[in-house]
């Protein structure tokens, strides 16, 4: 339309100049060409009429083909609402605009023409009134009405697009921190994974080795051990090394369920622990020695516990006394007594008693003689040879257990000062202590069970392990298991 219009005012414009070439060539003429060029623009302008109106109808019969509840309908009929007539935006201007300018050049047409009689018409005024007009209304109309909204979408478009790039960047901002997150949320979960599996591997590494060692053990107290006993905890052992094989065969699975199982296999496999197989059977047979004089698992904690905590040359007089090893001097020194101590270890022997008695109260010196004499490096012979005199219608046996008996006392004496306090009074004190012992002493399968379980003590302190808490663990788990007598 706009194009018509633009080549109409060309035309217009050229036929302004010709027309006095043409007063001057053509003389009066008939009206026939006026009629047909007003005949031919009224027909171009009910053409144009019925395109437009064509395209209305069009628009009518999309809405027409749409839901009225869908989106497309709404934005549909807000636009036709917005157009003039409900034809596209121009087309009213653009059939008016045809209309005035062929007009025009029909009424210049008609200005070149002359009468019969000379007047010719003029309307150069009214012309210009007409081209102004056209001119106004279609360019400027145009302009204002077009132009405007135009820009005003463009300008629209430019936002929409500034806010759209805007919206993309911050998509791809969003977009950039969900994938570090995500990165770093793997990354995190590999290293919880990895620490997991590390300490995985460390529980059962520990566990494995807890039964290895236990199983080492078990050997080196299964050959400080004489017969059945021994054997019973080698048996032991060998059950532990094999569970040991089998803990370290899990670790190429499942750590996690592997650790699961291993824990299940050391605790099934925890009486075979050579300390706990040795409590096992020792209990019983020192419990029947001492006839409920006390418990013999806290009597056993004791004697351990106590071993624990003496310096090297107690801990040699605390095992000479428990295992009722000779009297050496390198155990102590006879120079640590002087007369009433002597006087009080000869009255706890009643064969010296019986024998000395009268020599000690008349002469207090004998009894510290007597005592230095019974811890000499062979102290049963040189009692006997400076008192054989004395010991007439004793027997060799007699004089023989009560020079031990002296020397034992003697050696309770040093060992009253070098036993833990706290420790000792848990089984009734020093004297129930050595009592204890001495009735384990004089039962043979009791002696042996206590045998036993110091022979397992040294066991564990060559391998470089804590006796105390050895027997600690064990006495928990035998208190717990089956095993316990």
């Amino acid at each position: 339309m706009r194009q018509i219009g633009w080549r109409s005012a060309v035309l217009l414009l050229c036929c302004a100049a010709w027309p006095a070439h043409a007063r001057e060539a053509v003389g009066p003429a008939s009206l026939l060409p006026i009629y047909l060029v007003l005949g031919a623009v009224a027909l171009i302008g009910v053409g144009m009429f019925c395109y437009v109106w064509s395209l209305r109808n069009r628009l009518d019969l999309a809405m027409l083909r749409l839901p009225p509840d869908c989106a497309a309908y709404s934005a549909l009929l807000t636009g036709y609402n917005d157009l003039p007539l409900g034809v596209p935006r121009g087309s009213v201007r653009a059939i008016l605009a045809v209309i005035i300018v062929f007009g025009s050049i029909a009424f210049l047409a008609i200005s070149m023409l002359v009468t019969g009689d000379g007047v010719a018409y003029k309307f150069p005024e009214a012309l210009t009134g007409i081209l102004g007009a056209v001119l106004g209304f279609y360019f400027g109309k145009g302009s204002s009405g077009e132009e405007g909204p135009a820009v005003r979408a463009v300008a629209a478009a430019s936002a929409d697009a500034r806010a759209a790039i805007g919206s993309a960047a911050d998509a791809r901002a969003q977009a950039e921190g969900a994938r570090r997150q995500a990165a770093d949320a793997q990354t995190s979960l590999t290293a919880v994974q990895a620490q997991h599996d590390e300490m995985a591997a460390g529980r059962l590494e520990g566990v494995r080795s807890g039964l290895a060692a236990g199983a080492t053990l078990g050997r080196a107290v299964a050959a400080a051990l004489p017969g059945e006993f021994g054997a019973d905890v080698g048996a032991a052992a060998n059950a532990l090394a094999e569970t040991a094989s089998a803990v370290a065969d899990l670790g190429a699975g499942d750590l996690g369920g592997a650790v699961q199982k291993a824990t299940a296999l050391a605790a099934e496999a925890a009486p075979n622990m050579p300390v706990v197989q040795v409590l096992a059977k020792a209990v019983p047979m020192i419990g029947s020695a001492l006839a409920g004089a006390m418990p013999p698992l806290a009597l056993i904690g004791t004697l351990v516990s106590i071993g624990g905590q003496l310096s090297a040359a107690a801990y040699g007089r605390w095992i000479a006394r428990v295992m009722d090893a000779p009297y050496t001097p390198e155990q102590f020194s006879p120079a640590v007594f002087d007369s009433d101590a002597a006087r009080s270890l000869i009255a706890q022997v009643p064969v010296f008693m019986r024998v000395f008695g009268k020599k000690i109260a008349a002469d207090t010196s004998f009894a510290l003689k007597l005592v230095r004499l019974a811890l000499s490096e062979d102290g049963e012979s040189a009692v006997f040879d400076a008192c054989k005199d004395d010991f007439a219608g004793l027997d060799q046996p007699t004089v023989s257990g009560a020079v031990r008996d002296l020397q034992k006392a003697a050696l309770d004496s040093v060992l009253a000062h070098d036993l833990p306090v706290g420790t000792v009074s848990a089984v009734g004190g020093t004297a129930a202590l050595f009592s204890a012992i001495d009735r384990i002493r004089a039962d043979h399968d009791a002696s042996a069970g206590l045998d036993a379980v110091y022979a397992t003590v040294q066991a564990v302190r060559a391998a470089g392990g804590n006796p105390v808490a050895e027997f600690a663990d064990a006495a928990k788990a035998l208190s717990a298991s089956t095993v316990a007598p």
